[in-house]
């Protein structure tokens, strides 16, 4: 698969390139997710740089959040479905075609929310899980038990 990665560290101007990776097999409890939109945010450049909180083992695939389609699910992942359109943050590897994803921690996302408008904004899970609630409550359905699941606090 196509992603963009780096071989070292340093500006990103000047270490990025686009190179090939293997597609990722989920594990338990994880999905893999086809790539539709993936931001370029601060945090990621500043890893690209090796100056962030944590250093990737290189060669690296940078990104940090998307939005895609959940293209495989991993065993024991049954509140999800493959094809549905998900939203997901506090991940690594996503400027690539395929990335995994904890289960756990993926937001599906309603039809009444498009990919730029979400791609647009860094949602912590618990705002995602709001807004994504807002938009079912709107559209007359209460029970978003089967759509989102909310870590406890």
């Amino acid at each position: 698969m196509q992603s963009v990665l780096h071989k070292t560290f340093g500006e990103p101007v000047d270490v990025l390139e686009l190179g090939e990776a293997p597609v990722p097999e989920p594990k338990a409890g994880q999905v893999r997710i086809k790539t539709i939109l993936t931001p370029i945010h601060n945090h990621d450049v500043w890893t690209v740089r090796g100056r962030y909180g944590y250093k990737p083992e290189l060669p690296a695939i940078g990104g940090s959040e998307a939005v895609g389609l959940i293209d495989a699910l991993g065993e024991g992942v049954e509140h999800l479905q493959v094809g549905q359109r998900v939203s997901v943050a506090s991940v690594h590897n996503t400027w690539a075609e395929y990335f995994l994803a904890p289960a756990a921690g993926v937001v599906p996302l309603p039809d009444e929310i498009d990919e730029k408008n979400r791609g647009t904004v860094d949602w912590h899970a618990d705002q995602r899980a709001d807004v994504t609630r807002f938009y079912w409550h709107s559209a007359g359905s209460m029970d978003d038990s089967k759509h989102c699941q909310r870590r406890s606090r």
